[in-house]
């Protein structure tokens, strides 16, 4: 599963060296043994961030519980779990009496690209600031923030609380978003989406471009 935060920034005078479009790309699951694994098979995409990027071997994260959401939190806000909120996937709520997801809030409402499902998510028990979020503050109040996701447990904690476009493939198989990001549904997400109807990928059986043993 890939998680894909982009972030375009109108530059002032005070940033005439900034970049006007900063993207985090976050492969869930991808150990970093991984890479030295399967690499040799790359030809382009992560290819190029291992021959043009920095590749820090040493990297570690000081928690045990490196799901989907902590994990997506740590990397956006640059703490822990316990600092973030965002301690798992998903935990025992005593205010309704049961087991919620980390983005789930009962204050949003669904905003759907097509029939989409009816969970309710928002960032809500994000209790600090993303990268993202950090950068609206300090930089033009009209940059563009947006993030797309399978997950909606990778796509809100990796945006943050002030995203512009937030999406996520639901539990009704499409793409949906919520109150938290947008009243509406975007158009420019709209138009994608109609363009590329999920319905054409069902029933469909994922073939390897390699045999087995190459990977």
């Amino acid at each position: 599963m890939v998680v894909a935060l982009v972030i375009y920034s109108n530059t002032g005078t005070l940033f005439a060296e900034a970049p006007k479009l900063i993207v985090v790309l976050v492969v869930d699951q991808m150990r970093a043994d991984a890479i030295e694994r399967y690499q040799h098979n790359w030809t382009a995409g992560l290819r190029r961030l291992v021959n043009e990027g920095a590749w820090f071997r040493q990297a570690r994260y000081s928690y045990f519980g490196t799901l989907t959401c902590a994990g997506h939190a740590t990397i956006s806000t640059g703490t822990v779990p316990a600092t973030h909120g965002m301690i798992l996937d998903g935990w025992w709520d005593t205010t309704v009496g049961r087991r919620v997801r980390c983005t789930a809030d009962s204050a949003m409402n669904v905003v759907r690209y097509g029939s989409g499902g009816r969970e309710q998510h928002g960032p809500s028990n994000l209790t600090v600031p993303t990268l993202a979020d950090a950068l609206r503050t300090q930089r033009e109040p009209d940059s563009k923030i947006v993030a797309f996701s399978i997950k909606s447990r990778a796509a809100i904690p990796l945006s943050g609380q002030r995203a512009d476009a937030v999406a996520w493939f639901d539990d009704g198989n499409a793409w949906t978003t919520s109150t938290a990001f947008t009243s509406e549904p975007v158009p420019f997400i709209a138009n994608w989406v109609k363009q590329h109807p999920v319905e054409n990928a069902f029933g469909h059986v994922w073939t390897p471009s390699l045999r087995p043993e190459q990977f």
